[in-house]
């Protein structure tokens, strides 16, 4: 099986080329630029439309308002409109689906931020949430990448953040995970670009640049 990946597409999904062919085609989320419905149309629309067998995406940081509060089951809905719709269209929400007998499980949560969207803490409380991805799993979709791979930021000389702004918790789970042959994130703009560890093939997706421009390619790779 192949798989395109994409991530970090920021309302500008329609300046990519033809996406390159793939039996499996994956967006790790950062779909809008603020959560907006009509840039959510927008994209489903033309994800949709795209020619692969299969298509998988899960939200990120950006989709303000989709994970919690009042709007939040409108714009849920009109998700569902488009899965019900087209039968190959998969929307994964800390959720499993499997596909020509891979299980693939994805997630939208990321450490958290200054509170955007799907932020967890650090630490124990979002270890509880990387606990429910099965052991089983052989694809596993998040927003963000595990500690210390692909997750490097463009640091500033007055910025103290750690340069690596992935999961550690996320990173001990992936351990855990006999059957894993393909880790697809994004999130982190600067760390574009594939990482292969361990027999698992780590995938950075993001199109943005730090810039929120996309001037970057989709990923296939081989399952």
């Amino acid at each position: 099986m192949k798989a395109c990946i994409i991530s970090d597409t920021h309302e500008g999904h329609e300046k990519l080329a033809t996406l390159p062919n793939a039996d499996l085609l994956i967006h790790c989320g950062d779909i809008t630029k603020k959560g907006s419905p009509v840039a959510m149309e927008k994209f489903l629309i033309w994800f949709s439309a795209q020619p692969h067998a299969n298509k998988i995406f899960v939200m990120g940081n950006h989709e303000l308002g989709w994970d919690y509060g009042p709007t939040r089951s409108a714009k849920l809905e009109l998700v569902k409109e488009f899965t019900d719709k087209y039968s190959n269209l998969h929307y994964l929400e800390n959720s499993e689906v499997t596909i020509d007998g891979l299980k693939i499980f994805a997630s939208p949560i990321t450490p958290y931020y200054f509170g955007w969207a799907w932020n967890v803490h650090r630490g124990e409380q979002i270890a509880k949430y990387w606990e429910n991805i099965p052991s089983d799993t052989a694809i596993l979709i998040s927003h963000g990448p595990p500690y210390g791979i692909l997750d490097l930021i463009d640091q500033s000389p007055i910025d103290n953040r750690d340069p690596h702004q992935g999961c550690e918790e996320l990173a001990k789970r992936i351990l855990q995970l006999k059957n894993l042959k393909l880790h697809a994130f994004g999130h982190i703009h600067h760390s574009h670009g594939t990482h292969i560890e361990n027999g698992i093939t780590f995938v950075n997706g993001a199109i943005c640049n730090d810039n929120n421009q996309p001037v970057r390619e989709p990923i296939v790779v081989e399952i």
